[in-house]
């Protein structure tokens, strides 16, 4: 069956065609703007949590607790399931320095230490502390890039132990760099549970920013002490 559309028609359905796109623009701009705003809500909710981490850090004397202390905020900012922090050591090297929450061992270890590494977070940055990284901090730079992070779907950076991903399906890393030098670097990891909350790109994002703040955070400190 043949239909014939006459020239009113087809404007009229050209208008309307032209109508749905302008609406489902509209649709996608408001909503990548809502996003936008909320991305900015929470980097702003983040700096304050993490200048009062930082009034926290002074008021006890010991500029040693931000790093320990902010490592554990971003497990919480992000839902993850672990989180490690690493700190610059002699030249280029980085050591661990704190573990949060249920993060797998950097390095090869027997499975009945791994388990308890992994139970355990305050006993695991007892033996991260020994940790030194097969990486340097520009490695890791180079690593994240332009982005401020690196993140990594059922796969790994090559220096990872082969059991890593066994419960660290989704890895976010990224540099804390304040001012001219690199100061360390954070790890974030979710696993592939039914329950837990997968990281995501947008994480990525988030977690850059926050390791921004925690940089200029770590400037203010330093001056602080020198200060004092």
């Amino acid at each position: 069956m043949n239909f014939i559309i006459g020239g009113t028609a087809v404007i009229t359905i050209t208008v309307i065609g032209y109508a749905v796109y302008l609406w489902r623009r509209g649709f996608y701009l408001r909503k990548k703007l809502l996003g936008f705003q909320r991305n900015v809500a929470r980097e702003r909710e983040a700096a304050a949590d993490i200048v009062a981490l930082a009034r926290n850090v002074i008021a006890a004397g010991n500029e040693n607790l931000f790093l320990p202390q902010f490592v554990r905020y971003v497990l919480r900012a992000l839902n993850a399931d672990g989180a490690a922090i690493l700190q610059s050591g002699d030249g280029s090297s980085l050591c661990g320095l704190a573990i949060a929450g249920s993060f797998p061992p950097l390095q090869a270890v027997a499975p009945p230490l791994r388990e308890q590494l992994l139970a355990h977070d305050g006993r695991h940055t007892e033996f991260f502390r020994q940790f030194r990284a097969p990486f340097s901090a520009a490695d890791l730079v180079a690593l994240c890039g332009d982005r401020g992070y690196a993140f990594f779907d059922h796969t790994c950076p090559s220096w990872c132990p082969e059991d890593f991903t066994a419960d660290a399906t989704r890895i976010l890393l990224a540099p804390i760099r304040p001012g001219n030098r690199i100061a360390g670097g954070i790890i974030v990891t979710s696993r592939n549970d039914f329950e837990a909350r997968q990281l995501t790109e947008a994480d990525g994002e988030l977690l850059a920013r926050l390791a921004e703040i925690a940089a200029m955070t770590l400037e203010l400190l330093n001056r602080f002490h020198e200060r004092r």
